[in-house]
């Protein structure tokens, strides 16, 4: 099972409804000095900085949008993690 954390030195900016993923010195070594996000993907990561698991994320999401309990948003959501992986905004670690 894979487990991710938010790299350390990662902020989440908004500025007259804009979403920004902004890495401090530290985190710049490793992952995009400012990565644009949109609403939903601000709403994620703010559930990540929680420490929520998917499962969590996506029932916070249906009640936050108003989306139907029958819609299954796991693969979104996968998406967004593996997007924020790849630009070395979150680390992974593996679990048991």
């Amino acid at each position: 099972m894979k487990d991710w954390r938010i790299q350390p030195g990662i902020a989440l900016v908004e500025i007259k409804g804009i979403y920004l993923l902004v890495s401090d010195q530290h985190a710049r070594k490793y992952c995009p000095y400012i990565l644009r996000i949109n609403e939903i993907g601000a709403f994620i990561f703010r559930q990540m900085e929680e420490q929520k698991d998917i499962h969590e994320i996506q029932e916070f999401l249906k009640k936050q949008y108003d989306i139907p309990e029958d819609c299954d948003l796991n693969q979104d959501i996968s998406h967004f993690i593996n997007l924020l992986s790849d630009k070395k905004c979150l680390i992974q670690e593996e679990t048991e």
